[in-house]
């Protein structure tokens, strides 16, 4: 199933998400085969047809028991339940509450409609790993260590014909390294043991669940792909990475390598977003503004040298990190007390965030705020809400010393 394909499947499934749908109708609507929809469509959402059309049913009809009057029998019989009793107990396994105790609570479950980025097509499988052999490949620069890690591979092993999997490993004396590792076979070993190689390990093969991108060999393209599965994908998808090492598969044609397929180990999230709508006071925040690509970059270095210059102390008092983006502009600053002592600055300034209502959407990991931006947008349209243009921001909170544990919360104020 192409991207395209897999789209008007989506949107078929959001225009009948109250009307009986089966993988059956869905596979006569788009003349292919129930196993063919089946496959392709876990393979490029991580989701089966029949979860993931549960998911989105069960936040439509928690949006009804919130915002109307209606019974949570007819809500139930609305969005396809067989009866109030099984409508109850979904919204308790999935919220911890009962429908009444979920009306009166703050907050809002909140599952939203999966979206297709188009640069990098991310696919979801179980895959098996056989039995590697792992060497660790030490060089004084860290670019383009893999293409030389593969060279030396090769002068060793010129013959190897397996797959061959890497990942950046620990850095030892001022040197950095790469751990590459081929499939397993008893004739290698005394090779690699007579070279200057002495690091090396074996791994029993695994079984694991990955969300995987196939790119180019080219380094700007790797780290992209790399970064989108992180702070954009992951954040956004059901899953959650899994204690398992990710690694790259370098795919030759020719004995040159062609591409390489990025492995994430991934496992079923347990949380969901929360989403609360919350009458806030004023906030106040010293921040700086750039344009550009490196303007968050920039912005967040004007404020911390002006804090170093003026009011140092507040270097080590900040928690909260803010950020909002309009545009190719970028706003970024730290949060400070109402009667904080503000020195005339050509390129820092202090806001306010007048308080109102807004709705409010927490995690606890950091990412692109974009991602729960978006996430938050939709479910405000979902939900008939109206929004003030241009009075959006995220605020980054530590949670620990060390800056290791991160909240993302982005405020979205709504109108009156």
């Amino acid at each position: 199933m192409h991207q395209k394909e897999l789209e008007k499947v989506l949107d078929y499934i959001e225009a009948n998400l109250n009307q009986p749908l089966s993988l059956q109708e869905i596979s006569a609507k788009e003349y292919r085969s129930t196993m063919q929809i089946y496959r392709d469509f876990y393979s490029l959402t991580g989701h089966s047809v029949k979860e993931y059309i549960r998911k989105r049913r069960l936040s439509n009809a928690l949006a009804m028991v919130k915002h109307s009057e209606q019974s949570l029998a007819d809500i139930a019989y609305e969005y396809g339940y067989s009866s109030q009793q099984a409508f109850c107990k979904s919204v308790k396994a999935s919220t911890g509450l009962t429908p009444l105790e979920y009306k009166a609570d703050e907050g809002f479950y909140y599952y939203p409609r999966f979206h297709l980025d188009h640069k990098f097509l991310v696919t979801v499988s179980t895959d098996h790993i056989p039995k590697t052999i792992q060497i660790k490949y030490y060089h004084s620069q860290i670019r383009g260590i893999e293409n030389r890690s593969i060279r030396y591979l090769r002068s060793i092993l010129p013959e190897y014909k397996g797959r061959i999997f890497g990942r950046n490993g620990k850095q030892k004396d001022y040197k950095f390294c790469y751990e590459l590792r081929i499939e397993y076979q008893d004739s290698l070993l005394p090779i690699l043991k007579s070279s200057e190689r002495k690091e090396i390990e074996i791994h029993d093969s695994e079984v694991n669940s990955y969300a995987k991108i196939s790119i180019k060999n080219k380094d700007n393209d790797i780290n992209e792909a790399w970064d989108y599965l992180y702070l954009r994908w992951l954040k956004a998808s059901m899953f959650e990475q899994a204690r398992s090492p990710y690694f790259e598969e370098y795919v030759y044609k020719k004995d040159k390598i062609k591409k390489l397929i990025l492995y994430l180990p991934i496992t079923k999230r347990k949380d969901y977003a929360r989403i609360t709508i919350r009458d806030c006071e004023d906030m106040f925040f010293l921040v700086s503004s750039c344009e550009g690509m490196d303007g968050e970059e920039k912005a967040s270095k004007n404020v911390m040298e002006y804090l170093a210059k003026y009011n140092p102390f507040y270097i080590k008092k900040a928690t909260k990190f803010y950020v909002s983006i309009y545009k190719d502009n970028y706003t970024c600053g730290i949060e400070v007390d109402k009667d904080f002592m503000y020195q005339n600055n050509d390129k820092v300034v202090c806001i306010s965030r007048i308080g109102g209502r807004y709705a409010v959407l927490e995690r606890e990991c950091s990412g692109d705020s974009s991602i729960y931006e978006a996430m938050l947008n939709a479910w405000v349209e979902e939900n008939g809400l109206h929004i003030e243009e241009n009075n959006r921001f995220t605020l980054y909170e530590s949670l620990d010393s060390k800056n290791e544990k991160l909240k993302t919360t982005v405020y979205q104020k709504l109108m009156k």
